[in-house]
Order: structure tokens, then C-alpha cells, then sequence
């Protein structure tokens, strides 16, 4: 598109008089108030963040910079002369790059003793040095003289390589007969061959035309270009409104926009479209959607909030009782076999103080319900005895016996034989591990 700014210099210069005013509506507008800038979309505005301007094309192309990597952008770089990559600090002194990439060339017996430690090895075997690649395939031994030869014997030929390679043309080729029998069976047509099926006519079908002859139409193809604009009489022709409506509403006019069926359709100028916001007396409005239309009684809380209404189910009691059932089951006796399909709490549970601070043999699976179990003597001193007291097996059973007298039932825990332990006279001391 030309520039705006040129062509107002421009038509400038050619006007005659430039200090009279011009008449009409002057068409040269500024850049940004042009028809094709107003259609076009406003540019997307470029930003940049600073961590990504290392991955910008702008460093490509600036002036007198370096190109280096994005990793490296912004790195500083060493003291001028200072060699990159990690030192290496299990290498000798006098080695160098030329000596690791060259070393000494070996001797006859280093290579006879490599190839010795490598002829052992699946490639050393396939593929020996200097000889071919071994496919393990086996040839017969009359195979091997050096007269053989591969192959079947045959009668010589009285073609040579020249009519093998180049074949004579064949007599026959051209034959109709061939050329029928090979269209029949494999339908082989030439290119624009008429395809006859030997009808027996009482005509020649290559020179007749089938059809009704007629007066030969001149300016047929003039007429048919041109239209109704060829006839010389034009005639009135009737047609339904339907299509006389579509056409109005599907095809464009020439000097008048596209009826796109959003006009009045014949009504009054001030009709209006849509429903009236006017409402009856009866109708709810924002207002009412929002605040509601409820009367007080309407707005109390229902009789039976919080109480039951029916006789002999109010929840009335003189005293301060408690109803329902506890969570703690410490109203029940604790069964000596507990089920495990039994999730009652006795109040044997631990509660969470256990949970945050648990025993100190807790890490050993022991809990503090397994001290006061029931248990034989057996089972008592062996626990006993682990654990470094030292005493003899009669010292335990009069201990065990003390403790056996003091239970009704003669039932000994471990807490009940540590108590009996500390009553009697005697002193148990705790062996050196």
C-alpha cells in the first residue's frame, strides 16, 4: 500500500492552488486512521524477560559481540592462559596427550602372548586376521578339486550371447489371429481401439450416426452466452412468489446491500422487539428473587426444631442425665478372651498421651497390658533371667510362690514377680554382660 504521507506531498505539488480549499471529503488519511491499518490487528507488544533474553536473536545480531553459548551467557572467564576441565590428580607428571593417543609399539612376544589370550574368543574364531569370514558352512570334498565346476551339463545352443541377449524379431509377431486371441483373454485394448463385437449390420458402422437429422441452428453458442439478451421477442413468464422471494433473499443486487432477513418484516417503524418489563401486580421481580415474599408467620422457625412433638418420644428428664451410650465401656467388665470382632472400648486402649509418648518398650512390640498378664513359671523366670538378675531356679520359685499367694485365683504376672522380688530379704543383683 503507498505510503499516505507521500501521496499528500505529491497532490501538493500538482495542485494549481494550493491555498484554496478542496472540495469534498479529502481521501489521503494518516497512517493510522487508513482503512487498511483500521482492518489490520494491533501488533502483539514484544516482551522480553531478562532470564530469556540470553535465547533472543538480538545478540546475533548486534555489533562487535562475541556468540556464545546461552549456558555460557553472562559466565565470566578465566585469567587469560589458564587451561579449562579438571585436574587430574592420579596422573603422572611426564605424561602427555601425544604419548597416551601413541604409546610404544609391542613387542613380537606381547603380540604373540595377546593373540594367544585372544584366540579363545568367538570374533578370533569367525573372523580370523587375514584370512576370510569362516560361515561355517561345509563343502564336500570332491567340491574342493580344483576341476570342479557348479552346475547342470546341457546341449550347446545355436543361439550365442548376442540372440540370447538381443532376440530376433518374431514372424508371428503382428498376426490379427494373436491379437484377437490376446484382447479376448486378457482384454489388452490399444489406446483409442473401438471395441467391436462383430455385430452383423446392414450398415458401416464407422461412418453412420445414430439420432433424428435436423435444421442445422446457426449462433447456437452466441444465443447461449447471451441469454434472454438474444431473443428478439422477450415473453412474460409466470412463476411462483416463492421463488421470487428466495431469489430476493439468497442472491445479491446490484447498488443495494444483501437482505439478510433482519428488517421489520413489514411492521410499524416504532415496533420493538423482545418482552416488556412491565409486570403485573402478581409477578415476582429482582427484588422479590433475591429479599423473597414470605409474612412473618412464615419466616418463625418450625415447632418441632429441636424437640419432638410426639407424645412418649420427648427428651425431657428431671435429672442430669445423660443419654445414649458411652464411648469408654467402663460400665462393663472386661472379658478375659477379648474377640477380635469385639470393638468396644474398655477403657483399656491407649489413650493420646500413650500415642505421643509410648514406652520405652514400645520399639520392642511390648506394651504395657503384656506385664500384667497371666503366665506360668517357665515363661517367668526365662524373662527374668534374660533380663540379668542373678538368682537360682529355687530363689525364682519361692519368689513366684510369695507372688501366687497374693492373687486369689494363684494367677503370677511378670509386674506381680518384680513386686514379690522387691518384699523378700534377699537381694538380686543384675550380672555383667
Amino acid at each position: 500500500m503507498p505510503d499516505a504521507k507521500e501521496q499528500f506531498k505529491r497532490y501538493e505539488r500538482t495542485d494549481p492552488v494550493p491555498e484554496a480549499r478542496a472540495a469534498g471529503l479529502n481521501t489521503v488519511q494518516p497512517g493510522d486512521k487508513s482503512v487498511f491499518a483500521s482492518l489490520q490487528p494491533e501488533p502483539a507488544e514484544q516482551k522480553t524477560k531478562p532470564e530469556h533474553y540470553k535465547f533472543s536473536d538480538a545478540l546475533k545480531f548486534e555489533p562487535g559481540r562475541i556468540q556464545v553459548h546461552p549456558g555460557q551467557f553472562g559466565a565470566k572467564l578465566g585469567p587469560e592462559g589458564a587451561p579449562y576441565g579438571r585436574k587430574n590428580e592420579c596422573r603422572s607428571e611426564a605424561s602427555m596427550v601425544h604419548e597416551m593417543l601413541n604409546p610404544d609399539p609391542q613387542s613380537r612376544f606381547q603380540d604373540a602372548m595377546e593373540k594367544d589370550k585372544c584366540k579363545l574368543f568367538h570374533s578370533s574364531i569367525r573372523e580370523p586376521m587375514g584370512k576370510s569370514y569362516n560361515h561355517g558352512l561345509y563343502v564336500p570334498q570332491y567340491a574342493k578339486e580344483p576341476d570342479y565346476r557348479f552346475g547342470c551339463f546341457s546341449d550347446t545352443n545355436s543361439w550365442g550371447t548376442k540372440e540370447l541377449v538381443c532376440p530376433p524379431p518374431n514372424p508371428e509377431e503382428g498376426n490379427p489371429e494373436h491379437k484377437r486371441m490376446y484382447t479376448l483373454s486378457h482384454g489388452a485394448f490399444d489406446v483409442a481401439e473401438q471395441r467391436k463385437r462383430n455385430y452383423q449390420w446392414d450398415y458401416d458402422p464407422t461412418t453412420f450416426v445414430f439420432g433424428k437429422k435436423g435444421d442445422r441452428s446457426v449462433g447456437g453458442v452466441e444465443n447461449a452466452l447471451k441469454g434472454d439478451a438474444a431473443k428478439e421477442v422477450r415473453s412474460a413468464t409466470v412463476i411462483q412468489k416463492t421463488v421470487t422471494d428466495f431469489k430476493a433473499f439468497n442472491q445479491d443486487h446490484l447498488g443495494k446491500v444483501k437482505h439478510t432477513g433482519a428488517g421489520l418484516h413489514g411492521m410499524p417503524a416504532e415496533h420493538s422487539f423482545g418482552v416488556t418489563t412491565v409486570k403485573a401486580a402478581s409477578e415476582w421481580g429482582t427484588k422479590e428473587c433475591i429479599e423473597g415474599n414470605r409474612t412473618l408467620d412464615e419466616q418463625m422457625p418450625d415447632p418441632d426444631l429441636g424437640r419432638s412433638l410426639q407424645p412418649g418420644w420427648r427428651n425431657l428428664a428431671t435429672s442430669n442425665r445423660a443419654f445414649g451410650v458411652p464411648n469408654v465401656r467402663t460400665d462393663r467388665a472386661l472379658p478375659r478372651i477379648r474377640s477380635v470382632a469385639d470393638h468396644q472400648n474398655y477403657g483399656d486402649e491407649p489413650d493420646a498421651k500413650d500415642l505421643l509418648y509410648p514406652s520405652k518398650h514400645a520399639w520392642k512390640g511390648v506394651v504395657e497390658d503384656d506385664f500384667f498378664q497371666p503366665r506360668t513359671f517357665d515363661d517367668i523366670f526365662s524373662v527374668v533371667a534374660c533380663a540379668g538378675f542373678d538368682f537360682t531356679r529355687e530363689q525364682a520359685e519361692d519368689v513366684y510362690r510369695v507372688a501366687a499367694n497374693g492373687h486369689p485365683e494363684g494367677l503370677v504376672s511378670i509386674e506381680s514377680f518384680r513386686y514379690a522380688m522387691l518384699d523378700t530379704d534377699h537381694a538380686f543383683p543384675i550380672r555383667d554382660s
